[in-house]
Formats: structure tokens, sequence, C-alpha cells
């Protein structure tokens, strides 16, 4: 899919995700040419922690969302109350902007990982439903010549995985050192070439119109999901410590609390009906 190249005042939603560390901000600094985004100090987001960041490219108005996905130190658990709080905030936000237009999945050039299918399968799979254009980003490929040819080596991986993509670049998002005899920075002339990939694969890629559902539905099918999907993820099952610490983070109304509680309760029903037939 192609954005509509046409003058439009609405801003594109690009959400840009992965786990903390892989260089997301860095890559949104490198889209947008400015250092609007802090980089990560190697501290653990939340999941679904979310920053936005507005700017041009190719002409075009863009929000990219700085989003936490799920990290491989917490071994796929998540922060509950505060998660969901999180969730919910994202998905009311994009809901009030014209949705989602494009998913980025930044990871580090290496091995593929059980995280990484794991945060492929909640945002491609659970956020958007599959019905997002999905682009990956490589980083960290500075020292792979020439960078694309990491890709070539290592798609099959990703294939057999079940995770498609409908575009990828392998990139640098870091400068390196400073070279006193040239008097540039190391990684200089891959971070222009990663910086024009970057901005011609989200304007070739994303949607032309953005793709949302009814808030409190597409929350809570977010939600059911990551309690059907996956079974690592720590969500507590003591509804009304839940409940507590949903309206203690003064994010939800009183009826949006009770209908988290109510998706929980309902996935647990399901889950004892199913470990009884076995």
């Amino acid at each position: 899919m192609k954005c509509d190249t046409g003058v439009t005042s609405h801003p594109r939603n690009v959400i840009v995700f992965g786990e903390t560390g892989v260089g997301k901000s860095s890559l949104i600094n490198l889209i947008l040419n400015q250092d609007v985004a802090p980089t990560s100090s190697g501290a653990q987001g939340c999941t679904f922690q979310s920053d936005m960041y507005s700017g041009f490219v190719q002409g075009l108005p863009f929000n990219f969302y700085d989003t936490v996905g799920l990290g491989e130190h917490g071994t796929g658990t998540v922060q509950s109350s505060q998660a969901i709080a999180n969730l919910y905030q994202l998905v009311k936000r994009l809901a009030h902007s014209g949705g989602v237009h494009l998913l980025v999945f930044v990871i580090k050039c290496g091995r593929l990982t059980e995280t990484m299918e794991k945060n492929y399968a909640l945002f491609f799979k659970a956020f958007c439903e599959e019905k997002l254009p999905i682009v990956v980003v490589v980083n960290a490929c500075e020292n792979v010549d020439p960078m694309r040819s990491w890709w070539g080596e290592n798609e099959g991986a990703f294939t057999a995985a079940g995770m498609r993509f409908d575009g990828q670049a392998c990139v640098c998002g870091e400068r390196g050192r400073w070279n006193k005899r040239l008097q540039c920075w190391a990684n200089g002339d891959l971070m222009e070439e990663s910086r024009g990939l970057l901005r011609k694969l989200i304007v070739d890629h994303c949607a032309e119109v953005g793709w949302q559902k009814p808030v409190v539905s597409w929350f809570r099918s977010i939600l059911q999901a990551l309690l059907d999907f996956f079974s690592s993820v720590k969500i507590p099952r003591a509804y009304r410590a839940l409940s507590n610490r949903l309206r203690g983070s003064k994010s939800f109304t009183e009826h949006e609390v009770e209908k988290i509680i109510e998706t929980v309760q309902s996935s647990d029903k399901q889950t004892e009906q199913s470990d009884g037939k076995e």
C-alpha cells in the first residue's frame, strides 16, 4: 500500500514498536532529521508506553508513536494495570486522530528470538488484526557490507516463523565515533543512506486510510488477545485488586473499569472450561 501523495492536513499515524534498546527513538530522529525523541538510557519501559513525535516526510505530515513492546528481560510479562492503562490511552488517542496507517517493527541485527515473534503477534495480529501494512527495520547493520545483505541472509527464518512484511530496510541508526583526522562521524555516510531508505519505506507502505475500531471494542479485543495469545502474560486474577489498581491509575471511568474486569473474568472462565476438558 502507498500513501496518497496529495496535500492533506491529516497526519498519518505510524506505530514504531519493539523492545526497549533496539533504537526506535534514534530512528525516529533520523527520519525526521532532528532530535525530537530522547534516546533510551537503558531503562526498561512498560509495555504499550508510547510517546508521539510529529514531523514531515517528503512533504507529508506524520505522527510517529514510539511504543514499547514486550521486553526480553521481562520474559514476556506485562506490568498489569499500568500496561492496561497505557494500552487504553494509546487506543483512545489513535481512535481520535484517524486510526493507524502503518506498523514499523524495529529489531536489532542478530538472531530471531521468541520475544520478536511475540511482539509481532502482539502488534500485527492483536493490535491491528492483520489489517494494516507492516514493515521491519533492522537496526545496527553498520558492520554488514552491504547492509541490505542481512535481510537476504535472514529472511527465511522470519518466513518460517510466519512473520511476513510488506517491506524492509537494513539501516544504521548510530553515528559512531568522531574521526578527528577526517572531521566526520564514522557512520555518517551510512546514516544518510539509512535516512533515505527509511523515509522511502514509510511513504511507500503506509495506508491511505487509517484503520481503527470503536475505542471500547478495540481496547477489549486487544486485551482479550493478550490473554488468549500469551500464557506468559501476567495480569492479576484477583479482580478486586485489579479494579482498585485500574481506578488508582486514573485512566478509566467506572464503566470502563467494569468492562475490563468483565473481559478478564470471561477469559478466566474460558480457560477453566478448556482445562476441564483436558
